[in-house]
């Protein structure tokens, strides 16, 4: 992002916070005690996920992340709607993350749901990454964006290429997700 840019974006971020301040100083004490909890939130899920997904990668990983998600869309809710912003959440990434929860908490053996999810979230949300510049910078207000965009991609990479080829090692009943055979071509 160039400074220009950024410049821009901290203006209309700060003209909103005079705007809440003027408005309403109980929705700007609120908006700030929120940003305090975010940061020490997403310090300490930064450590978990990582300490988990090397631990834990064909199960807690996965739990973690039905978890740690919807954590955040609710977080990125509940700070959006403070300050007028929900209708941002009308965003693809907001879908993409939702399709990649629907196929891990209520259909892991579909195959469909889990091409989509592969696509989506190793594809547009990974570019997302790289196009709007998201860095891992924990007094941000914007920290929340790294995880809605990277993790679906850390997931699902995680899914195909560590967790199928070990549930081929395991019995048929015990797999979580749909085996995908290394000699299928992925576009069938």
């Amino acid at each position: 992002m160039r400074a220009k840019e950024k410049g821009e974006l901290l203006e209309q971020f700060e003209q909103t916070l005079n705007e809440l301040n003027e408005e309403s100083p109980d929705k700007r004490k609120l908006f700030l005690a929120f940003e305090q909890h975010a940061y020490k939130f997403y310090t300490i899920m930064f450590f978990t996920f990582a300490y988990v997904m090397g631990r834990w990668p064909h199960n807690a990983f996965y739990y973690l992340y039905l978890i740690v998600v919807p954590l955040s869309l609710l977080m990125r809710y509940i700070e959006y709607r403070s300050i007028d912003w929900q209708f941002y959440l009308l965003d693809f990434c907001y879908y993409g993350n939702a399709f990649v929860l629907l196929f891990l908490a209520f259909a892991p053996k579909n195959e469909y749901l889990f091409r989509i999810s592969f696509f989506f979230s190793n594809g547009i949300l990974a570019a997302a990454v790289v196009l709007f510049n998201n860095k891992l910078i924990l007094n941000s207000s914007m920290i929340v964006n790294l995880p809605l965009h990277l993790f679906p991609s850390i997931l699902m990479y995680n899914i195909k290429m560590v967790t199928m080829p070990y549930e081929l090692t395991i019995p048929e009943e015990q797999r979580w997700f749909t085996p995908l055979p290394k000699d299928e071509a992925f576009f069938s």
